[in-house]
């Protein structure tokens, strides 16, 4: 049989209770004889490495190497989580020495198997993972006792999981906690025999491979006790049977609700506990209350005494009470209520909120968790609901209800209304309007405008007339009543003419004109006269056979007229004179030269040779011719008239010629004397 380093150290509830946790230390290893598998045994295996494919392959060296099953083994069963079991029940009496677990391509080294010969272990648990793979890419785990009653692994408290090696401080820590606790009492082999054990701890051999001595702990469910047994080396009972006083009952409401209540003893105390209280989810503790149980009834139900309430603000929960109180045990009852939520509604203007009751709410509402609450949501008239944000999250009503469900937190809510608008037509125009628009505003809103006509009034879809009482509700469609535009022609026509219609009449200044028409009259100087000039609206017009027409009138306008005297061309003597109209024959004259040496001035002539009289006035063009006769001079008398202005301009000449010159030579006399 193969020699391992090891001392099997045991963890479970009891030994746990007793030990606490085991300090690490590098005490030096010690080896131990691992005893076969015989009979009645049960194997497991933990493994994340084995996924899908999970065997065992066990065998006898004490019997010619006889496997169980041949390789890669037995298919062991799932049990809880990770954990796969083989449970052997034979009575060959083959001794299984060594194991092996394997899957997945994946195995471990040979493993010694544990005795279990004498019932003492309920499993054998074997731990590996990849950090276990060695030289060989087997993998190296360690031994674990496994409670198969409570599917709950025992944890291991020795230092090292490396192979099968293992510390002796754990059987150390083991008898250094029980110390004075046990006390031994004389039991046959037989009472050894009759216990079902819950775990056994293996110590270190001599150079002769002989066990030196065996501790056993066992904890009894029924017997609500703990054992401790001490064998020597010649597996014989030396340190028999110790009982451990018998503890208090604890008993726990079953009917509790909202969550789960536990309670254990403390560490190293039988007269302490602890009490933890898990809520489910949306639930929160309300409080604690123990209670002294003072016998059974004939039921087995607990006859409850005096209680204590929990101080449930200070953790972690605990009660304590004197080994010597009057009491068979302790009943651990609590109250797990809903948590409760606030939610807040900020409500907008031109709106409410309601219960479905029609009732009042005052903000902030409280609910449980994971209720659904329901509110009415009404619009003042004229207005909507605009937005729901429930924590910031948009919301629909249904039929005008809002519903939050679930509630799991406190909540905001935020509703705001806005007002309501209708669509009103408008010839062929749409237009978005508020509720409440008066008639006034309407007129404001939409376009009643077009070219060339006002507005009279409006009629609804009921063709009834709108007046200033009207304001929008609904939507609409709207028509309008129209006339044509009217504008005014001014005029002033000045002096020397006039106006008149197309038919002769008179024209009465304004005269009305309806949008785009023309207007046309007629235009007229007196005698003697022309049309000087046609401004309409400043702009100068020409007519068209005495007959001034304004197309397309689109607005007010002003025609100013005026006259002026028609001019003629009068010819005199191949020279053009312009006159005009009425120029009197005596205007004429001073406009030309009567003058002309030697000859008197007679008249004037047309080209039919007739003189004019003094009473002509131009009219017309005409053609004229100066008429001059000649002037007698006297022989005797040579001083004329122009002899003597000839003689007087020589003289004044003369003068001023010879005062020039004498300026200058006297100026020049100075300048030389001086």
């Amino acid at each position: 049989m193969r020699r391992k380093k090891l001392i099997i150290s045991f963890l479970f509830i009891a030994l746990m209770f007793f030990v606490g946790k085991v300090s690490a230390y590098n005490y030096e290893t010690t080896e131990v004889r691992l005893y076969s598998l015989r009979n009645n045994f049960k194997v497991c295996v933990k493994s994340p490495l084995l996924t899908t494919e999970h065997n065992l392959y066990i065998w006898s060296t004490f019997d010619s190497d006889r496997a169980l099953q041949a390789w890669p083994g037995i298919t062991m069963t799932q049990e809880n989580d990770q954990i796969y079991c083989y449970t052997h029940n034979a009575s060959d009496n083959v001794r299984y020495d060594y194991a092996i677990f394997n899957g997945n391509s994946k195995q471990t080294v040979d493993l010694n198997t544990i005795n279990d010969s004498k019932g003492i272990i309920n499993a054998l648990l074997y731990k590996f993972d990849e950090s276990g793979k060695n030289n060989d890419n087997k993998y190296v785990g360690a031994w674990y006792v496994y409670d198969t009653s409570k599917l709950v692994e025992l944890v291991n408290t020795a230092e090292s999981l490396d192979k099968n090696q293992y510390t002796v401080e754990s059987y150390n820590n083991v008898k250094e906690a029980l110390g004075d606790k046990v006390s031994p009492s004389d039991v046959t082999l037989d009472n050894y025999n009759n216990y079902n054990l819950g775990a056994y701890y293996v110590s270190k051999l001599n150079d002769s491979n002989d066990i030196l001595d065996k501790l056993i702990i066992n904890y009894s469910d029924s017997e609500n006790r703990y054992s401790a047994f001490y064998v020597d080396k010649y597996n014989e009972l030396a340190l028999a049977l110790n009982q451990l006083e018998k503890r208090k009952d604890i008993v726990v409401d079953s009917s509790i609700t909202g969550g789960t209540i536990s309670a254990s003893y403390n560490a190293n105390s039988d007269t302490s506990i602890t009490i933890n209280a898990n809520p489910n989810t949306g639930y929160r503790l309300k409080s604690i209350r123990v209670s002294k149980i003072v016998s059974y009834d004939v039921n087995n139900q607990p006859v409850l005494g005096d209680y204590t309430d929990i101080d449930i603000n200070n953790q972690p929960y605990t009660y304590s009470f004197q080994s010597t109180d009057s009491m068979v045990g302790v009943y651990v009852t609590g109250v797990f209520e809903k948590n409760k939520y606030r939610l807040t509604f900020q409500v907008g203007e031109n709106g409410t909120i309601s219960t479905m009751n029609d009732g009042e709410i005052l903000s902030p509402v409280t609910v449980e968790y994971d209720d659904d609450y329901s509110l009415k949501v009404i619009a003042n008239e004229g207005y909507k609901v605009n937005k729901i944000l429930v924590d910031g999250v948009e919301y629909q009503l249904t039929n005008g209800v809002l519903t939050i469900e679930n509630v799991r937190k406190d909540t905001d809510v935020t509703i705001s209304f806005s007002i309501k608008t209708f669509t009103i037509k408008y010839g062929t125009d749409e237009y978005t309007v508020e509720y409440g628009t008066t008639y006034s505003q309407l007129l404001n809103i939409i376009d009643t405008s077009k070219t060339g006509y006002k507005l009279n009034y409006i009629t609804d879809k009921n063709n009834v007339r709108l007046d200033d009482n009207f304001v929008v509700t609904e939507n609409n469609e709207l028509t309008g009543n129209y006339s044509k535009l009217t504008y005014r022609l001014t005029f002033q026509v000045g002096e020397n003419g006039t106006i008149s219609t197309m038919e002769d009449g008179e024209v009465l200044s304004p005269v009305t004109v309806e949008y785009d028409d023309d207007y046309n009259l007629k235009i007229k100087a007196n005698e003697g006269y022309e049309i000087n000039k046609v401004l309409v609206d400043g702009v100068e017009y020409q007519l068209t056979n005495g007959v001034l027409t304004i197309k397309n009138i689109k607005k007010d306008t002003n025609v100013v007229i005026s006259f002026s005297l028609k001019t003629y061309n009068v010819k005199i003597d191949d020279k053009d004179y312009s006159f005009a109209y009425g120029t009197s024959y005596e205007d004429i004259l001073k406009s030309i030269n009567t003058n002309k040496d030697g000859y008197k001035f007679v008249g004037l002539k047309d080209k039919d040779g007739n003189l004019l009289d003094n009473n002509y006035k131009v009219k017309n063009n005409i053609e004229l011719t100066t008429v001059f006769e000649s002037i007698k001079k006297d022989s005797n008398n040579p001083y004329t008239v122009d002899s003597i202005v000839k003689y007087v301009l020589i003289f004044v000449v003369s003068a001023v010629l010879f005062t020039f010159v004498s300026y200058i030579l006297l100026v020049k006399l100075k300048r030389k004397n001086g």
